[in-house]
């Protein structure tokens, strides 16, 4: 069941997706090189959403992540987000089956995603660097 916006919430989310937009529009203009580098090491992500990370991060003063992932996925593998840390707004799709039962992309939506330095190891054997994140 997706959420229902009032007017005022579905201004502010229109808002911070064009403040994305742009941002990334920028870094695509400015920085090639770095999306170039940043891809390698974010491989999973749209060229569009490493040029969103590049420029949150670029606002925060940080150097590029090293390692991106979606709260359940960092479970997944073994660490926990900290609370209260601020996630990178990337463009995920909102997939809906059709008549036929296929998945059908029917927009795309703002999800946020963690750098891995936002996160501790759940238990003792959690892997503990990127390499082992990278690597699993």
């Amino acid at each position: 069941m997706s959420k229902r916006y009032s007017d005022a919430e579905r201004q502010a989310v229109d808002a911070k997706r064009e403040l994305l937009a742009e941002a990334a529009q920028r870094v695509e203009e400015q920085r090639p090189a770095d999306i170039d580098a940043a891809a390698l090491i974010l491989s999973t992500y749209s060229r569009r959403n490493v040029a969103l990370i590049l420029a949150q991060s670029e606002q925060r003063g940080q150097q590029f992540p090293q390692a991106v992932a979606g709260f359940h996925a960092w479970r997944q593998v073994g660490r926990a987000v900290r609370k209260g840390s601020a996630g990178y707004f990337i463009y995920a799709p909102v997939m809906r089956k059709d008549a036929s039962g296929e998945d059908v992309r029917k927009g795309y939506t703002v999800k946020h995603v963690f750098d891995v330095l936002d996160t501790d190891p759940i238990a003792a054997d959690s892997a503990a660097s990127v390499r082992e994140l990278i690597a699993s």
